[in-house]
């Protein structure tokens, strides 16, 4: 089961590239292909959004911290508010957890809509951290 975060994407106003404006769905896609889909479709449109994948787990104490701490603030909504945002739960998800073979959580990657690995990180950060990873 996936949960993107859907408080990342409301304060996000549309694309707009050469007149054309690219529109988030509403509500947001909560699996991992969807997303995908989703990343390809604003590259046809406007511009490639990338995805923003967090591996997690539900009895995962740095997990919890960094997504309350980190991801669920206010500078770290605003730092992924730009991506597409999922969480993947490795209990629940073997096979996409094996194929980004993920040995440790919480792990994330920035991927393109071929799902082509753009970076990859693990462990907690915490917002300024964040920001200086994903620069």
């Amino acid at each position: 089961v996936y949960f993107p975060l859907h408080s990342c994407y409301t304060e996000v106003p549309p694309l707009i590239d050469d007149g054309k404006e690219f529109k988030w769905p509403n509500p947001m896609p909560t699996r991992y292909s969807e997303c995908l889909e989703l990343a390809k479709a604003s590259k046809q449109s406007v511009c490639e959004k990338r995805i923003f994948v967090m591996f997690y787990a539900d009895w995962c104490g740095p997990c919890k911290q960094f997504e309350s701490q980190t991801l669920n603030s206010a500078e770290g909504k605003k730092l992924l508010g730009g991506y597409i945002y999922v969480h993947v739960n490795t209990d629940k998800e073997k096979a996409l957890t094996k194929q980004y073979k993920i040995s440790g959580i919480p792990a994330y990657f920035v991927v393109d809509s071929t799902e082509k690995v753009i970076k990859k990180g693990s462990g907690f950060k915490n917002v300024s951290q964040l920001k200086q990873w994903l620069e």
